[in-house]
């Protein structure tokens, strides 16, 4: 009875300290698809601010009236949308850095 005990014991204990029964806790997970999507995003954001920074005010104007880019900014005011392409593109940053998405794709290659 004692024996059986202890026995029945030392399985739950070993149970207990494998770690079998707890999840294991991760930072969110990112694969390449999305560290890719990131990428060809801050790409897009870094053609948008050369493309807008040597243009005149009035270029700009028309330029975002006839090709808004919303996920960038929605200004048609050349101060407003370039200070909301750099705020995009520091956001974009962090967000790859967080991800860890600059090691995953030294990885890939």
């Amino acid at each position: 009875m004692k024996r059986q005990k202890i026995m029945i014991m030392s399985l739950i204990s070993m149970f207990a300290m494998s770690g079998c029964s707890v999840p294991e806790i991760t930072s969110p997970v990112y694969r390449v698809d999305d560290c890719a999507a990131l990428q060809r995003e801050m790409r897009k954001t870094d053609r948008f601010i050369a493309e807008i920074t040597p243009m005149d005010a009035a270029l700009v104007e028309e330029k975002m009236d006839a090709l808004p880019v919303p996920s960038i900014t929605t200004s048609a005011n050349k101060i407003r949308a370039l200070k909301d392409a750099q705020k995009h593109k520091i956001a974009l940053q962090e967000e790859w850095q967080s991800s860890g998405c600059a090691v995953k794709m030294a990885e890939n290659k």
